[in-house]
């Protein structure tokens, strides 16, 4: 599932960060439900190798989301970092 969804993620987070923070709510709600989804995943359900596996890579998008689309309840209710 986590390699699932890191896959859906990269094509999001490949793009320019200028696709966050538009008028687009709903595609900035429905990528930080992906992120919300990975994050639950990878610290609750797998071992922690994993979390150390994925840490990085979920940190930046984190940062990514934090920086754009901040002003939309479900990013600012995610964490800085993990």
């Amino acid at each position: 599932m986590e390699a699932e969804l890191l896959y859906i993620l990269q094509v999001p987070f490949s793009l320019t960060t200028k696709m966050f923070g538009t008028c687009f709510t709903q595609y900035d709600t429905k990528v930080a439900m992906i992120v919300k989804q990975l994050i639950t995943i990878v610290t609750k359900k797998l071992h922690e190798d994993y979390k150390v596996e994925y840490e990085d890579k979920m940190n930046e998008y984190l940062q990514v989301l934090h920086r754009t689309s901040n002003h939309i309840d479900t990013v600012y209710n995610l964490p800085k970092a993990i």
